[in-house]
């Protein structure tokens, strides 16, 4: 259960993540600065600017790995 104190929740742990950082969309992916930023500049991948930061929004993120090529694994 979540504690208020000020009209605040104490415990965020249970919030979803709404949007990554760039360094964390890398962590999470696995797909490399260079290829996300190729993406964005392409208009595959859509970022949003807080200040100097990037972030990337979950369902966004979501929506681009989704849309990626499927593997062909030849045997």
């Amino acid at each position: 259960m979540l504690k208020e104190s000020h009209g605040h929740a104490d415990d965020t742990s249970a919030a979803p993540k709404l949007a990554y950082t760039l360094k964390e969309a890398i962590a999470a992916t696995g797909i490399g600065k260079t290829s996300l930023y190729d993406d964005m500049a392409a208009g595959r991948l859509t970022a949003k600017k807080r200040g100097t930061s990037t972030i990337i929004l979950t369902d966004e993120l979501r929506r681009y790995l989704a849309e990626l090529p499927n593997a062909e694994i030849k045997s």
